[in-house]
């Protein structure tokens, strides 16, 4: 093995991979800025609780942008229902401010109710809830079990649908 493959070799055991939802990317209500800084916060979230709490020096570094610039951005993310912010105002040991407390909120509820209207040829619930997410800001799992209660078409069908929440299909 000559010296590019094995430095291809280490190159290809460090990457490394966090979830970004494709609702993000799809949103024309956010800019290149905003889902930058989203990406930027989702590398730190944690697997499980979707809870990161990065500095804003480090998700301004990550989102290469000004700090207003990046504080915009958090604002935007909050109000289209994205993340949320828990703002920390007790100081460090060391005297500075703790970061702020992110939460990357789960979106498989809308990904499981459209792929249960797909599934389930229930093109009424699957319109509804696409012309529902073209609005501001995104739905909330209230809203979208709303609408599928309001069009599932019968109690088997809800019945499957809770079963696929509990499973956690995405």
């Amino acid at each position: 093995m000559d010296k590019m493959d094995k430095q291809v070799e280490i190159e290809e055991k460090s990457w490394y991979f966090f979830r970004y939802q494709e609702l993000i990317i799809i949103d024309k209500n956010l800019d290149a800025y905003d889902k930058t800084t989203y990406g930027a916060i989702c590398k730190f979230a944690d697997s499980n609780t979707g809870k990161s709490y990065p500095s804003l020096n480090t998700l301004q570094e990550l989102a290469s942008c000004s700090r207003p610039r990046l504080i915009k951005s958090i604002d935007n993310l909050v109000k289209a229902g994205y993340i949320k912010r828990e703002k920390r105002l007790k100081k460090s040991k060391s005297g500075g401010h703790k970061s702020n407390i992110y939460t990357v909120i789960d979106l498989s509820y809308i990904s499981n109710a459209k792929a249960y209207a797909k599934k389930n040829n229930n093109d009424k619930m699957l319109k509804v809830i696409n012309d529902r997410l073209k609005k501001y800001p995104i739905p909330t799992e209230e809203e979208i079990i709303e609408i599928r209660h309001k069009y599932q078409k019968n109690e088997s069908s809800q019945k499957e649908l809770d079963d696929l929440y509990k499973e956690g299909y995405r």
